[in-house]
């Protein structure tokens, strides 16, 4: 299915002889089931959080440095896509290359600080079967994770495009599908933050 959604966006008319008009809004209807994939997370989240609070598993430190470095990346990575994007518009091909590929760097890193918070919780003794608030944690987060991988990829594969000179003003549909699904790993990372890091610190 993703070589074919691939296929479909990013090579379009060269491979099928057909252009793909309604692919931004294929996009917005994947990105709404992505909606009800991350909500049902949230649900049993919601759930453990009816309970007595804080449980036995809560890890130390969970809202520290790291949490909000990789916020801050996160956040800086949609700000340079969205740049890359409008000087793409602006016919500044250098500039959209360049952007592009510190959107992708900043993708990298935050993978690597991922991991990287997860191997101190797992050298804590905090993994994923420590009990039902890890079971939360780890679930929506390497949920979140699988997300930035695949659009990670994807820009990947965007940038590659870019330097064999595909993209211009009027030929950017891949660009923007997944300046969008870019943005939507964005905020979501942002209210995992809100409610499960900072919220779990909070008791009932």
């Amino acid at each position: 299915g993703l070589v074919g959604w691939l296929a479909e966006a990013f090579l379009g008319v060269r491979v099928t002889g057909e252009s793909t008009p309604l692919y931004r809004q294929t996009m917005l209807l994947f990105l709404l089931t992505d909606v009800a994939t991350f909500a049902a997370g949230f649900i049993y989240y919601a759930y453990i959080r009816a309970g007595a609070w804080p449980p036995a598993d809560l890890p130390h430190g969970l809202l520290g440095v790291l949490v909000v470095a990789n916020t801050g990346i996160l956040i800086a990575s949609s700000v340079t896509f969205h740049l890359a994007a409008s000087a793409l518009d602006d016919g500044n091909h250098t500039r959209f290359t360049r952007l592009l590929g510190l959107t992708f760097l900043l993708g990298v890193v935050f993978l690597g600080g991922q991991a990287l918070e997860y191997v101190e919780f797992i050298h804590e003794g905090f993994t994923a079967t420590s009990g039902v608030f890890a079971s939360a944690f780890y679930g929506l987060t390497a949920l979140h994770g699988l997300h930035v991988a695949l659009g990670t990829v994807l820009i990947g594969i965007v940038l590659w495009r870019a330097r064999r000179g595909t993209y211009g003003p009027d030929r950017d549909t891949s660009v923007e599908t997944v300046e969008l699904y870019w943005h939507f790993v964005d905020v979501v990372w942002v209210i995992l933050v809100v409610v499960l890091y900072a919220g779990a610190t909070i008791g009932v």
